[in-house]
C-alpha cells in the first residue's frame, strides 16, 4: 500500500515536472507567440486570426483572384472617395484591419511624420500564417518601409495593400490572365513619380494565410519574381526613362547611357601579394572596359614600393603615396580628390571579383538618381557562406545579416536574391558617383577604421537617396587580413565602440531605427525572425548570487554532462552596457528523464584565500532551447532545454565589485524535482574575475 502510494506521488510529481518542461519549451520555441503577446494588446485582435474583418464604410475589399483578365478597373460602383483593399484569397484579415487602414490613410501622420499636404497613394502592411488546426499563428512577414529598387525586384507588398479609387482609375489595366501580374502592375504604375511620403507601411500585421502545408518553404516565397512579371518591370523602367532588361538572375539590369569612367580606389600599404590577387581577379573578370584603378598606399616598406611599382606597370595602375598613420576614410578621400573618373568604385585590396559584369550591374544602379551607394554582395573565401550581404542597422549596431550562412539557401523572402534598398553598404565593394560622393562630404576622418562606411551610407540616406545591394555581384572577401580582426584585441574592441557612439552623435535619429529593417525583426542576431528577447539573451538580466555558509548535500555524478562554451567577462556591445560575467553551455543526465531536474550554480572562492575565508555562492541557471543537443543525443529524454546561462555583474549598484577579484570554482547542481537526489558536476575551468 505504502509502496503503491510513493509510486503514485513519483508519477504525479513527474508528469508535473514533464507538463512544465514542455510549456517552457513551447514557449521559447514560438518567440512569435510570445511577440503577439508583447505587441497585440487590443483585446479586440490579440492573437485572434479566425473572425475576418468586419465591414467599414468607404472601404471596398476585393480578392485578387477577381482581378484576371475580365476585372473592369474603370467601371468599378464606388465613390471616388472609396479606399480599395487589395487582400489575397487564402487567408483573411485581421479584426481590425479595415478600422486600422481607414485611420492611417486618412491621417496626416505618415510614417511617423507629418505632412499635412499630403495624401497616401499606397498603403501596404504586415502578414503572417494561421493554422486554423492549432488555432496558432506563425511565420510573421515584416516589411521594410517604401523600397522602389526591392518593388522592382519582386512584389514585397505582399498580400494585403489599399489604393484610393482616385489613384486606380488614372491607369489602364493590365489585362492578365494572371491577377498578381496585373496587381504588381497597377502598383509599379500607380508608384511610378512616387513621393516617398505618399506610400505608407503600416506596421501591424493585417493579414493571415491560412496555413499551406508543412512541406511549403515560407522563405522561397518571392512573390512578383520570375519570368513571368518581366514584362511589366521592363515597362515599368520604359515609363520612366530608365532603360534596362530583366537578367537571367531575375534583376533588374539598367541599360548604361555614354561609357562613363569609373575610378576603382584601392587602399593598400605593404601587401604586394593580396593586392597582385585583386589586381588579377579585376583584370580577368571584368567585362566593362572604361575604369582605372588608383591604389592609395599610407606608407608601404621601401621593398613593398618597389614591388609596387613593378605591379602598377604590369596592372596599369596610379600609386598614390603618402605616409600617414592607417586612416581608411581619409585614404578613401586622397583616392576621390584624385580620382578621374565619374564614378567611384571602393575596393578593399583582400577582395576578389567573381562576377564578370560587377562593374556593369554597380554602374547602371549607381547612375539612377534615387540611388546613393551600389554595394554587392561578399563570399569568405573557401565556398559561398555570405559575409555581407547589405548592411542593417541593428538595436545593437551596424550589423551584416546572414553572415557565415550559406548563400544556396533563400532566406526571408529573397532578402540575399535580386536587388534590394539597405540603410548601408559596406565600402569593401561600394560605388558611388563622384558627385553624390562629395555632396555628402565624402568618409568622417574622425572615423579612421570602423562605421565610416556606415557614417557616408547615414549620410547619403539623410540626402534622399537610397542605398541598394546587389546580390547578383558577388566578390571573395578575405575579412580583416589587412589590418587583424577587431572582435580578438581589447583595445581595438573598445576603439570599436568608441567609433559606433561617434557614429550615432552625428545620427541620432538612425539609433535603434532602420527603415528597410523592421523594429519588428530581432535586433541581435543574424537571422531573420520576429523580435522576442528571452531573459537568457538580454545583458541587463542577471543572476542573483545568495550566499550560503556550505553547498549543499550533492553527489557528484558521472552521468552529469557537461559542456562549458563561456566563462569570462562578456564584450560590451555599447558603451551603456552595464558590465558583466557570461557562464553558457548545456548539460544533461544521462539516462534519466531530464524534465525533472532544475539546474543549479554554485561558486566557491576566491581559490586564492585560505580555505575558511572562501565564499561559497548559490545562483539559478536560465534555461535554454538548445536544438542541436537535442538532436546530437536523440536517445536521451528532454534534453532540448539543456541549455542554461547565467551573467553575473561586473559590479553591485553602488559601483563595487559584485565579486572579489581572484578565481572560482564553478560547480553545476542538478536538483531532481520528484526526489531528494541532488547531482552536481565539478567543472575543471575556473571563473576568473579580474
Amino acid at each position: 500500500m505504502l509502496e503503491e502510494l510513493k509510486i503514485r506521488i513519483q508519477k504525479f510529481l513527474l508528469d508535473k515536472a514533464v507538463a512544465k518542461f514542455e510549456a517552457e519549451l513551447t514557449r521559447q520555441k514560438e518567440p512569435y507567440e510570445q511577440w503577439i503577446r508583447l505587441h497585440e494588446t487590443d483585446n479586440v485582435t490579440k492573437g485572434k486570426a479566425d473572425q475576418g474583418a468586419m465591414p467599414v464604410a468607404g472601404i471596398t475589399v476585393i480578392h485578387y483572384s477577381e482581378c484576371g483578365s475580365d476585372f473592369d478597373i474603370q467601371n468599378l460602383q464606388v465613390s471616388s472617395e472609396e479606399i480599395v483593399v487589395f487582400v489575397e484569397d487564402l487567408g483573411t484579415l485581421a479584426p481590425n484591419a479595415l478600422v486600422r487602414i481607414k485611420e492611417t490613410f486618412h491621417s496626416n501622420k505618415l510614417e511617423g511624420e507629418a505632412h499635412t499636404d499630403i495624401k497616401p497613394v499606397l498603403l501596404y502592411a504586415d502578414e503572417d500564417y494561421y493554422e486554423n488546426a492549432y488555432g496558432k499563428r506563425s511565420k510573421p512577414w515584416f516589411k521594410p518601409v517604401w523600397s522602389p529598387d526591392t518593388l522592382l525586384s519582386y512584389f514585397y507588398i505582399g498580400s494585403i495593400f489599399a489604393l484610393s479609387v482616385e489613384d486606380i482609375k488614372k491607369h489602364q489595366w493590365k489585362g492578365s490572365h494572371q491577377p498578381l501580374v496585373n496587381l504588381y502592375d497597377l502598383v509599379l504604375k500607380v508608384t511610378d513619380h512616387v513621393k516617398k511620403e505618399q506610400v505608407v507601411h503600416l506596421d501591424e500585421v493585417l493579414f493571415h494565410h491560412y496555413y499551406k502545408h508543412e512541406n511549403f518553404d515560407f522563405d522561397c516565397w518571392i512573390p512578383g519574381s520570375g519570368a513571368l512579371f518581366s514584362e511589366i518591370k521592363e515597362d515599368a523602367l520604359h515609363r520612366r526613362r530608365q532603360e534596362g532588361k530583366v537578367s537571367k538572375e531575375d534583376t533588374i539590369v539598367y541599360e548604361i547611357i555614354g561609357n562613363p569612367m569609373v575610378s576603382i580606389l584601392i587602399p593598400s600599404r605593404n601587401n604586394p601579394g593580396l593586392l597582385r590577387k585583386c589586381l588579377e581577379s579585376i583584370k580577368n573578370n571584368t567585362s566593362y572596359q572604361n575604369y582605372e584603378i588608383i591604389v592609395i598606399d599610407n606608407g608601404s616598406s621601401g621593398e613593398n614600393r618597389l614591388r609596387l611599382l613593378e605591379l602598377s606597370k604590369e596592372y596599369g595602375f596610379r600609386h598614390l603615396y603618402r605616409m600617414m598613420e592607417f586612416n581608411f576614410s581619409a585614404m578613401c578621400n586622397y583616392g576621390a580628390e584624385h580620382a578621374r573618373g565619374e564614378y567611384l568604385l571602393l575596393l578593399n585590396d583582400d577582395c576578389e571579383v567573381i562576377t564578370k559584369e560587377w562593374i556593369t550591374y554597380m554602374l547602371g544602379q549607381a547612375v539612377q538618381q534615387h540611388v546613393g551607394a551600389a554595394g554587392a554582395k561578399l563570399y569568405y573565401p573557401g565556398g559561398d557562406l555570405i559575409q555581407h550581404a547589405g548592411i542593417t542597422n541593428l538595436g545593437i549596431g551596424p550589423a551584416h545579416k546572414l553572415i557565415a550562412m550559406t548563400d544556396s539557401k533563400i532566406y526571408y523572402h529573397g532578402v540575399n536574391r535580386m536587388v534590394h534598398d539597405m540603410i548601408g553598404v559596406t565600402a569593401a565593394c561600394l560605388m558611388v558617383s563622384k558627385s553624390k560622393y562629395f555632396e555628402a562630404g565624402g568618409f568622417c576622418e574622425t572615423m579612421k577604421v570602423s562605421y565610416n562606411d556606415v557614417d557616408f551610407c547615414f549620410a547619403l540616406h539623410r540626402l534622399g537617396y537610397y542605398n541598394c545591394i546587389r546580390n547578383d555581384v558577388i566578390l571573395i572577401h578575405h575579412e580583416s587580413l589587412t589590418r587583424g580582426n577587431d572582435g580578438e584585441d581589447t583595445q581595438k574592441w573598445n576603439r570599436l565602440l568608441a567609433e559606433k557612439t561617434f557614429l550615432y552623435q552625428r545620427h541620432l535619429d538612425l539609433k535603434k531605427y532602420d527603415p528597410f529593417y523592421s523594429s519588428h525583426l530581432v535586433q541581435n542576431a543574424r537571422e531573420y525572425r520576429c523580435e522576442y528577447m528571452y531573459e537568457y539573451e538580454r545583458t541587463d538580466y542577471f543572476t542573483e548570487l545568495r550566499k550560503c555558509d556550505s553547498l549543499p548535500a550533492m553527489e557528484e555524478n558521472d552521468e552529469i554532462i557537461v559542456s562549458l562554451e563561456s566563462a569570462a567577462l562578456e564584450k560590451k556591445i555599447d558603451t551603456e552596457q552595464k558590465e558583466g560575467y557570461l557562464i553558457e553551455g548545456w548539460c544533461y543526465v544521462r539516462n534519466l528523464d531530464n524534465a525533472r531536474y532544475q539546474k543549479k550554480l554554485f561558486l566557491t572562492g576566491p581559490l586564492e584565500l585560505p580555505f575558511e575565508e572562501q565564499m561559497n555562492l548559490e545562483g539559478t541557471l536560465l534555461t535554454r532551447y538548445r536544438k542541436d543537443v537535442s538532436e546530437t543525443f536523440p536517445d536521451e529524454v528532454h534534453t532540448e532545454l539543456s541549455g542554461f546561462v547565467c551573467r553575473i555583474p561586473a559590479q553591485d549598484v553602488d559601483g563595487h565589485k559584485h565579486l572579489s577579484a581572484g578565481s572560482y570554482q564553478m560547480t553545476i547542481g542538478m536538483k531532481d524535482s520528484c526526489s531528494r537526489q541532488f547531482l552536481c558536476h565539478r567543472l575543471e575551468q575556473k571563473l576568473t574575475i579580474d
